[in-house]
């Protein structure tokens, strides 16, 4: 490098004075004086230069000096000199050199400090004076181009570090003048204060030289310098500028070297038209940086010419080199377990040195914000291609976008990969139709493998982050028999977030497990907006969860720690998930770390659900919403989505919503205007498995139920309104509505075996029931403990019947052939025991509620008589009142009571479809204390 002081000297400055000066000071020390700092030793040529601080301050009442011990010799030095030179010293002998305060007027010794060091003949033969002799011992500046180092000393020579003292130097000042005076004093330099040698970079070293000042001041230059480049004999560039090279491997191979702040170009990283072409700038030292910055075969420092590259406030990722990572396989692990392949030293040729595209990324983040003016939006461009991430990535950004490549799926290429066990779709569906989505199948992939080394729970963190957007980005997780963190992309403590056009990918060949074929508990969830998430969106991505690990969601909203999370919207989403708990949540809990834990405003819309079962688990359920010991969730909408798949158990279940305590039944969660296309593969499944402050309205619900077993539409509590349920044929359901609930205005399909269309609920108004096939009981109360109102119902009981039904018909192969349909029951009521008497008898309940059955048509034209009963009474005394009223049949007896007593029974314009008045009847013993309408009742 060709000396040129205008631009590189006075690197690394500071001013000494003069070891014989006089430096008047004042203090109060006292005699605990602490132990002499920053001691040491340097050796020469025959003698030793000692250094060490100068002391702050001194006692004007009780002043101190200092001494100097070494062998049998004492002697005393200027403490305010900082440096002493011991001469006529053995060379090869190890001196152990001693320095303390002694007080003059007590004789009392201060705390010592102790230094060896060892006299050479080819030691440097130190002067006495300073200018030959330099001690550089004190804290230096550091000013803001990042390339000076100054320190300054007052008039009375005290070395000051004031703030403004040091924009007193010209941070451009020209020293070539002093070329005339230049000394080189590297080798006399005893010690450099760490905060300068920490300060040098790779392949760094510093040039000292001394240039003199007027009266008793020196000045110490320190030059820092590239050992590379100035070892290297290669010749001078002689062309033109700015010079262009294909790619940056043919850059670092020149072996020429370039005047410092020449334009150098590159036109890809990889390869030409890559994408990853670059503007850089020569220079003297690197940026700081390990990824924007390049070497060529000189030792030439290049560093990304900021001003220019990120004008528009963009950087495309292949600019850092990203993308060329070497994917870590779990062989690969096991057989090399102590080998570090993120910072990669081994042998293996196709892995490179810097195998983590993570800190590339940070790197990308950190250039773009310090080249942005106050709060611009910046953009990292992330071009196709697969990007290793050996650690966990957490972005919390303000203004910031993400945005990587992507072509929308062809109609219905989203379903590829679905076939096999467990898979299919069982309705075909023309009500539900979404031109919103057009899910990307995204070509710029963030992933994970089996040397993934950071935090266990978060990988894609997006945590403090204000107005940041993810676009077009696949996160995937291509780990096996590991289980590396529990969630792939996380939104917490984050204002304004979207999630857009992405895809997060977890294919069903990654096993979370480290033994093949063991099922743990284990947590894996592709989408997570975590505690103090608000005002965020996921829109149009596809959200594959196909591990089938325990508990492992497509989406979820939760906060567990009490940073509130509101305001979030998941829309037009694609989600698979075969994991044995729910494919999407929303939760709260106040048992986790906080009891405010809140949930506010979750809108969940116009989404594709599939769910699956996996091969090793089956399914728990498909959505949940809130669990049990959930509080403060508010404000739920799920509404115009479509869910096509199975499940054994319960396809939505819901637990507590609103605040601790509260029993109200105001309406926290609406689910509205779905298409439900599901197959229950179990026999306890339920579709809404609801709560009170549930709304279930305006849906379409396809299901086939399990060929073996039961299954229950609308289950516990809420409002079951203004639905279509069709429910397939060969198969069997337990009922429409289960325990408590309110069912009205909906219509209900019923082709396969259905033994109770409700069971246990005391509200059922308005609805249209058509049933092909017979059945047990339509209203079943099988302990009616509470009022209840089963009114304005319409009963389509349209199945054939003959006498000979039960040869003729199933000679013939049809459907139904059960003669009589024996007992079937519209409403079919009793009570239960409270307990035993004395005797071993049965105590029955006294309390007394009133069961209304008004306004009900029953159109049953091919109904014979036999064994057909309007009301059903159960064994037992029933304390109960009963208005049967108002009601519309055909070909039923009327009431029919197994033994017990019927009291309180309203009785009245009980007709059949044509008008025809329908009697009382009483069968078996039983006892009717008061019925009224006595005209069309009689007793037989």
């Amino acid at each position: 490098m060709k000396k040129n002081f205008v631009m590189y000297a006075a690197v690394v400055s500071f001013c000494l004075f003069l070891s014989g000066c006089k430096v008047s000071v004042s203090s109060s020390y006292t005699k605990d004086l602490n132990r002499v700092s920053g001691f040491s030793a340097k050796g020469g040529n025959g003698c030793v230069m000692l250094v060490w601080n100068v002391p702050k301050d001194d006692d004007t009442e009780n002043p101190f000096s200092y001494y100097v011990e070494y062998g049998s010799s004492s002697v005393c030095v200027d403490k305010t000199a900082g440096c002493h030179k011991i001469s006529g010293l053995q060379n090869g002998k190890e001196y152990e050199f001693k320095i303390y305060a002694k007080y003059a007027l007590t004789g009392e010794k201060g705390a010592s400090s102790k230094y060896k060091a060892t006299p050479s003949e080819d030691g440097i033969d130190m002067a006495e004076s300073v200018h030959q002799g330099y001690a550089v011992w004190f804290k230096l500046y550091e000013r803001k181009d990042k390339k000076t180092f100054v320190a300054n000393n007052t008039n009375d020579g005290r070395i000051v570090w004031p703030s403004d003292l040091a924009s007193s130097y010209d941070p451009h000042r020209d020293i070539s003048a002093y070329e005339d005076n230049y000394t080189e004093v590297e080798k006399l330099i005893v010690r450099v204060p760490s905060n300068i040698t920490d300060s040098l970079r790779e392949n760094e070293a510093i040039h000292w030289w001394c240039i003199s000042r007027p009266g008793y001041r020196y000045e110490v230059c320190g030059y820092i310098y590239n050992t590379l480049f100035e070892a290297s004999d290669a010749p001078y560039y002689d062309g033109e500028y700015p010079v262009v090279f294909d790619t940056v491997a043919s850059l670092q191979s020149f072996n020429k070297k370039f005047e410092e702040g020449k334009i150098i170009r590159t036109l890809g990283y990889f390869e030409k038209d890559d994408g990853g072409g670059t503007q850089y700038i020569t220079a003297e030292r690197t940026n700081g940086r390990t990824y924007s910055t390049l070497r060529t075969a000189t030792g030439q420092i290049v560093n990304i010419d900021e001003e220019a590259e990120f004008a528009d406030r963009k950087l495309n990722f292949r600019q850092l080199g990203a993308g060329a990572c070497r994917q870590i396989t779990y062989e690969m692990r096991k057989k090399y377990p102590d080998e570090n392949f993120n910072l990669y030293t081994g042998s293996d040729p196709s892995i490179p040195k810097y195998n983590d595209d993570v800190p590339r990324l940070y790197e990308a983040i950190e250039l773009l914000r310090k080249n942005r003016a106050d709060d611009e939006t910046i953009t990292l461009y992330v071009p196709s291609g697969s990007y290793r991430c050996g650690c966990n990535i957490s972005l919390g950004e303000k203004n910031f976008v993400i945005c990587g490549d992507g072509t929308p799926y062809s109609e219905g290429e989203e379903f590829a990969g679905l076939s096999g066990s467990g898979t299919g779709y069982y309705y075909t569906s023309t009500d539900y139709e979404n031109k919103n989505i057009s899910p990307y199948k995204c070509s710029s992939i963030f992933y994970t493998d089996n040397y993934y080394t950071t935090w266990w729970e978060f990988f894609f963190q997006i945590w403090g982050a204000e107005n940041l957007t993810l676009d077009k980005i696949r996160i995937e997780a291509r780990e096996t028999k590991y289980q590396p963190y529990y969630r792939q992309l996380v939104v917490l403590c984050s204002d304004n977030v979207c999630i857009k056009n992405c895809e997060v990918y977890n294919d069903e060949n990654v096993h979370k497990y480290e033994d093949e074929g063991t099922y743990q508990d284990k947590q894996f969830t592709t989408l997570t907006f975590y505690s103090g998430a608000k005002n965020c969106v996921a829109d149009n991505n596809v959200l594959y969860n196909m591990c089938g690990v325990d508990r492992g969601a497509s989406a979820g909203v939760m906060d567990f720690y009490g940073d509130h999370t509101k305001n979030i919207t998941i829309s037009n989403n694609i989600m698979y998930q075969n994991c044995h708990d729910e494919l999407l949540g929303v939760f709260s809990s106040k048992h986790w770390y906080k009891p405010d834990a809140s949930v506010e405003g979750v809108y969940i819309r116009g989404n594709k659900l599939y769910p699956q079962n996996s091969a090793a688990r089956r399914r728990t359920m498909v959505v949940t919403m809130a669990y049990d010991d959930s509080y403060n969730i508010t404000d739920v909408v799920f509404e115009k989505n479509y869910i096509a798949g199975e499940f054994p158990s319960n396809c939505m279940t819901f637990g507590h919503f609103g605040a601790y305590g509260e029993s109200s039944d105001t309406e926290y969660c609406t689910i509205q205007d779905n298409v439900f296309d599901m197959k229950v593969t179990a026999s306890s499944g339920v579709i809404f498995d609801s709560r009170r402050n549930v709304v279930v309205k305006n849906n379409t619900i396809n299901f086939v139920p399990g060929s073996t077993g039961l299954c229950t539409v609308f289950k516990r509590g809420g409002l079951f309104t203004g639905n279509t349920v069709n429910v397939s044929a060969d198969a069997s359901i337990g009922g429409i509505g289960y325990t408590a609930g309110r069912i009205e205005k909906n219509t209900f399909n019923i082709e396969g075996k259905c033994w109770n269309l409700t069971n246990g609920c005391f509200n059922i108004k308005d609805n249209v029931f058509n049933i092909a096939h017979p059945m047990t009981s339509f209203f079943s109360l099988p302990n009616a403990n509470e009022n209840a109102i089963i009114s304005g119902n319409t009963v389509n009981y349209n199945i054939p019947h003959k006498d000979d039904y039960d040869i003729a018909a199933k000679a013939a192969g049809e459907k139904y052939y059960t003669k009589g349909w024996e007992h079937t029951h519209v409403l079919s009521a009793s009570v239960y025991p409270v307990g035993k008497n004395s005797d071993g008898s049965d105590v029955w309940p006294t309390e007394s509620f009133r069961i209304e059955f008004t306004g009900n048509t029953i159109n049953a034209p091919y109904a014979s008589t036999t064994n057909k009963h309007l009301v059903f009474f159960g064994k037992g005394t029933d304390p109960n009142e009963y208005i049967i009223t108002g009601n519309k049949t055909e070909k039923f007896t009327w009431v029919r009571s197994q033994m017990g007593s019927r009291r309180n029974i309203t009785y009245d314009d009980n007709t059949t479809t044509a008008g025809v008045s329908l009697l009382f009847s009483q069968e078996e013993s039983g006892e009717n204390n008061y019925i009224a309408g006595m005209s069309n009742v009689s007793e037989e």
